[in-house]
């Protein structure tokens, strides 16, 4: 009994110290929203990264469906959000966005989808739409409890 107490502690100590750095930079806001399909071209990306220190350092690629960066010019960082132009050529397709901020609290990143095309076509799907950050944290818990879960078995059956 006092075995799967602590298996169960060492389980929800490992969970409570991974799944909050995901969760800081999980599903940010931007324009276009992530996933979504927007009716005209837009004539930049926001994204907001939440606070960062004056002199951070970032990052913002915007790619096409051929992979062509339509970003131009240095990323602004404004009151939490990250902002940079787009070139003036971006027709209708699906295009991605890389995002990275890195300061003295660490690196945050993100990619996402949106596409542009005629208010009648679908939107891009929800399953296209991921964090980095966050993906990578809540695999690194979901690793860590099958871990213990596995050596708690163990230890049940070595009894």
């Amino acid at each position: 009994m006092r075995t799967w107490r602590a298996v169960i502690g060492v389980a929800a100590l490992a969970a409570g110290l991974v799944l909050p750095a995901g969760a800081a930079a999980a599903d940010p806001s931007s324009s276009p929203a992530p996933g979504s399909t927007v009716a005209s071209v837009p004539d930049r990306v926001s994204v907001a990264v939440g606070p960062a220190e004056p002199r951070a350092e970032v990052t913002i690629l915007v790619t096409d469906a051929a992979g062509v960066r339509r970003d131009v010019g240095d990323p602004v960082l404004r009151a939490g959000t990250a902002t940079v132009d787009l070139d003036g050529g971006l027709t209708a397709g699906s295009y991605t966005v890389d995002w990275r901020v890195t300061d003295g609290a660490g690196t945050r990143s993100g990619t996402f989808l949106f596409a542009v095309a005629p208010a009648a076509a679908a939107s891009v799907p929800a399953a296209a739409v991921t964090d980095l950050a966050g993906s990578a944290a809540v695999g690194l818990a979901a690793g860590l409890l099958l871990l213990v879960g596995g050596a708690a078995t163990l230890l049940a059956r070595a009894r």
